[in-house]
């Protein structure tokens, strides 16, 4: 479900008290997985595919650069609870989603995923992340990982899995087969 009109005027203050421009404003949507819109080369706020988790993981975000420039108050508050509540709560369940998908992969297709093959991909799927946006050292694990790179970890395993999965003519049980997946394959 798209934003809706008072979540992107909550996103522009947001980004203001952060202190981003448009590009830092788009690349911190690109960071939390929101789409490029159709013939723009950048992400809109009004973008069809921006999910309800999408937008409380920009605002954590946006937070935690405004509290650095001592501007946290001018975010404005959720309805309940804290940005870093949520975007913790969503990386809970985004981790316990990877764990599972791992999971199935390492004990249907063992010769490929390895139950302890995960670190290695989390290693290879953040170590480009921008500057901007990591607050520590590139993760080493799903422990050290932020909620937005646990969503881009989750869907990247969704797409390799997936592809695996259909040269063996296997279904997952624990996810969908991305379209692009589908694509890469010929499925």
């Amino acid at each position: 479900m798209p934003w809706s009109k008072s979540q992107n005027i909550m996103l522009q203050k947001a980004a203001k008290a952060a202190g981003w421009n448009s590009e830092q404003r788009y690349m911190a949507m690109r960071y939390v997985g929101c789409r490029d819109a159709k013939g723009k080369g950048r992400p809109s706020a009004t973008g069809p595919s921006n999910t309800q988790d999408q937008f409380e993981l920009i605002m954590a975000l946006a937070y935690q650069h405004a509290s650095m420039n001592k501007a946290g108050h001018a975010v404005p508050a959720p309805r309940s609870g804290t940005w870093s509540d949520a975007a913790e709560a969503i990386g809970a369940r985004v981790r316990r989603k990877i764990e599972d998908v791992w999971m199935e992969a390492s004990q249907r297709i063992s010769d490929v995923f390895h139950p302890r093959g995960l670190d290695g991909f989390v290693i290879r799927q953040t170590k480009n992340d921008p500057a901007e946006f990591s607050f520590d050292d590139s993760p080493r694990s799903l422990e050290e990982c932020d909620t937005a790179q646990l969503y881009r970890i989750l869907e990247g395993l969704k797409g390799w899995i997936g592809r695996e999965m259909l040269r063996r003519g296997l279904t997952p049980s624990t996810f969908e087969i991305p379209a692009h997946a589908r694509r890469q394959v010929g499925a």
